[in-house]
């Protein structure tokens, strides 16, 4: 691993737990986000973007003001180009499109540098027609999540729109030791200390992964393949929340130095569906400029004859754990 992709991991960890713990405070259900998802649109507005603009959006996503944005976009499409070749039984789809105004045109260099650098497409589409805009959008999100998200969009968010970018994430792979069937039974799940409810749980007992996150134990889950892994992190009773470093969370989450240990796994099947408006967060983590249509600068993408802001990041995620996943 080289110097700046470990940097790049180191920082995309730092903007991962800025929303996780901004989350956890208010947090009323289970919640998931991609900081995948996340850091790559973001990337396609820093892209666009000058001046203050610009400096906001690179200091949140964990490079600084003098943070070297070229770094940034190159270690996203090395992400994305190095699950091309996966195997058979791992559903990979990372796709990001800008739907821009019909009589508005992307700056020509703005334009090849999506394409090179996120493989993203340019759709053009009528905002004034915001209704059939949402359609078209919803419609690239249902088909791109294998019908697991129906809707990111409604018509009226997208008057006086003039560019829509898109990031799609759909993961859909088989565990590389997976629970047998045969073994799920109904257990007690603790919600919280005054709160239980039954739910279906995993069961094996078999060579897992184990390490240590602070004192907390950790089990590696990995994928076939092992390109992908799932770390699930013990509770600990005497503790209500982790207290985490991007650093840790890079230099201790590393399957490759857990040890083997027959271990008996009890784990609970769970679905999550979670959505969140970014634009209300991130503006508490300084990045208010491009959200001003006043002091917004995003003359890297466009010329528009309406000066260009923008007016919402909506962030939707489907996560389903089960035995064959």
């Amino acid at each position: 691993m080289g110097a700046s992709q470990s940097k790049n991991q180191s920082s995309n960890a730092e903007m991962a737990l800025k929303i996780f713990e901004q989350e956890l405070k208010n947090a009323e259900e289970n919640f998931a986000f991609s900081p995948l998802s996340i850091e790559s649109a973001l990337a396609m507005v820093t892209l666009g973007s000058k001046g203050p603009s610009k400096d906001q959006l690179l200091n949140f996503l964990g490079h600084g003001k003098s943070g070297n944005l070229g770094t940034l976009i190159n270690n996203l499409g090395v992400v994305s180009n190095s699950f091309q070749d996966l195997d058979s039984s791992i559903i990979w789809d990372f796709v990001n499109v800008a739907f821009v105004q019909e009589d508005c045109d992307l700056q020509e260099d703005y334009t090849q540098k999506l394409s090179n650098q996120f493989g993203a497409t340019v759709k053009s589409v009528d905002f004034e027609n915001y209704p059939k805009a949402a359609r078209v959008i919803n419609d690239f999100v249902k088909a791109n999540t294998h019908d697991k998200i129906k809707k990111i969009v409604e018509g009226e968010e997208l008057q006086n729109a003039t560019i829509a970018l898109v990031t799609v994430l759909y993961f859909n792979g088989l565990w590389r030791e997976p629970f047998d069937v045969r073994l799920t039974s109904q257990m007690d799940f603790h919600v919280t200390d005054n709160k239980t409810v039954k739910a279906d749980f995993m069961n094996k007992t078999s060579n897992v992964l184990m390490g240590k996150f602070e004192s907390s134990d950790v089990v590696a889950l990995p994928y076939v393949g092992d390109r992908f892994v799932m770390f699930l992190i013990v509770p600990d009773q005497h503790r209500d929340q982790l207290h985490m470093k991007p650093e840790d969370v890079v230099d201790n989450l590393k399957h490759t130095k857990f040890t083997v240990k027959m271990t008996n796994l009890v784990l609970p099947k769970f679905k999550i569906k979670f959505s969140m408006n970014l634009d209300e967060r991130l503006k508490n983590f300084g990045v208010h400029d491009i959200f001003d249509p006043a002091v917004a600068n995003l003359t890297g993408i466009s010329q528009c004859k309406t000066s260009l802001h923008v007016s919402k990041i909506k962030h939707k995620v489907y996560l389903k754990v089960k035995q064959i996943i």
